[in-house]
């Protein structure tokens, strides 16, 4: 599913994306083979921190590779969707949660989005138009939340979806901060 309007474009963005991708999971895999065979041994159990680090980078590319992820909105609503190897809602949903870095936070955040962010009818309908007229092709599943019904009225269910996300990242980058400050101050 690729939009009809601008597909050169996307084309273009779809093979940088790749390239880049390649770039990056065989940069990360040289970093790998330096860490375990030729790093020195005065950095200890530091390498392994290093290593975790570049495992995930290599990881992150590898999902977004096979899942090929389209991220759109609409009016009051937004949707993603992919055109990759892996099209399921399993596997957005798996792109979804590689920008966390925990096993909580990604736990947390991929049932938040494969349940919470279950595309109804009434989202279905809404999208219609929208769909037809930029992906003109078979319907792939889908994930996303409408804020607001047709009618105006708020759908809390969305935005406790969406509140659920911004609480976790913002949990999250308060430890980082908290974390980040008291190195400095413990240094000083």
């Amino acid at each position: 599913m690729v939009s009809e309007k601008n597909r050169a474009l996307f084309d273009f963005f779809a093979g940088f994306e790749i390239v880049n991708i390649v770039g990056s999971v065989l940069t990360n895999s040289i970093l790998v083979f330096l860490i375990l065979f030729r790093s020195s041994r005065e950095i200890g159990a530091y390498r392994f921190l290093l290593l975790a680090f570049v495992l995930n980078d290599i990881y992150f590319p590898l999902v977004h590779l096979f899942t090929l992820p389209v991220i759109c909105s609409y009016k009051d609503a937004f949707f993603m969707f992919s055109h990759g190897i892996l099209t399921s809602k399993f596997s957005i949903c798996l792109f979804a949660v590689a920008f966390s870095q925990t096993m909580p936070l990604l736990a947390h955040l991929f049932f938040n989005c494969y349940f919470n962010y279950d595309v109804e009818p009434e989202m279905m309908e809404y999208l219609e138009p929208y769909l037809n007229q930029e992906f003109n092709s078979e319907p792939v599943e889908i994930i996303g939340a409408l804020y607001y019904r047709e009618n105006g009225t708020f759908r809390l269910k969305a935005f406790l979806a969406t509140m659920g996300f911004n609480g976790m990242m913002s949990i999250s980058m308060s430890i980082i901060v908290f974390c980040s400050f008291s190195i400095v101050f413990h240094f000083r």
